[in-house]
């Protein structure tokens, strides 16, 4: 486990090669040799914009399924986690996010 001043504490990579930076949307990835030494890294930084599903938020508290389509980097994430955010401070839900993605 890496603890820097800067980002906090970066856990252990998983056996996919990726850690997360505690209390941070961001993921490191490792990427490593032939050898399995680790030789580099990449950051993903995740970024949570408040007010970006203010326009769902009807659907939001009527419980209505949602289904966002749009191409990479189109802000889906965004809107989700701000949904999420929503559901959590303003109605009071428990919120639970599984991110697959890599």
């Amino acid at each position: 486990m890496l603890r820097t001043k800067e980002i906090g504490v970066v856990g252990d990579f998983a056996i996919d090669n990726q850690a997360g930076i505690s209390r941070t949307l961001h993921r490191i990835s490792a990427i490593r040799n032939h050898k399995g030494a680790i030789i580099g890294i990449t950051c993903r930084v995740g970024r949570a914009i408040s007010g970006s599903a203010k326009l769902l938020k009807d659907l939001v508290k009527d419980g209505a399924s949602l289904l966002l389509i749009g191409h990479p980097g189109g802000g889906k994430t965004t809107i989700i986690r701000d949904v999420a955010r929503m559901l959590a401070n303003e109605y009071k839900k428990r919120v639970m996010i599984v991110d697959t993605s890599k």
